[in-house]
């Protein structure tokens, strides 16, 4: 995605309304970085989409529990979703 500079907020206010939030917005980027690590480690795309929803499910859960703002949202995030990958294959292993 391309970076956002004031000349091409115009070009890209659908993209970023300022009625948006910022959390919709960490949500959004957060949710497209979690899809492309699942789907190159997991080749089923039905499982993607699975781990992904349980992936995202468990970030918005944690927002209020475990995340205290410490600025590392994204490594947070990751976090969840390398784990959640790992319990994939431990789980599918011993099925």
């Amino acid at each position: 995605m391309e970076k956002l500079f004031p000349s091409n907020k115009v070009r890209f206010r659908h993209l970023y309304d300022e009625t948006d939030k910022e959390e919709q917005i960490l949500f959004y980027r957060c949710s497209l970085m979690v899809e492309t690590y699942i789907k190159i480690h997991v080749r089923n795309q039905e499982d993607v989409y699975n781990l992904r929803q349980e992936v995202l499910l468990k970030v918005v859960e944690g927002l209020d529990k475990s995340y205290h703002e410490r600025g590392r949202f994204f490594q947070w995030a990751m976090t969840i979703t390398i784990n959640m990958v790992n319990d994939y294959y431990r789980r599918k292993k011993n099925a």
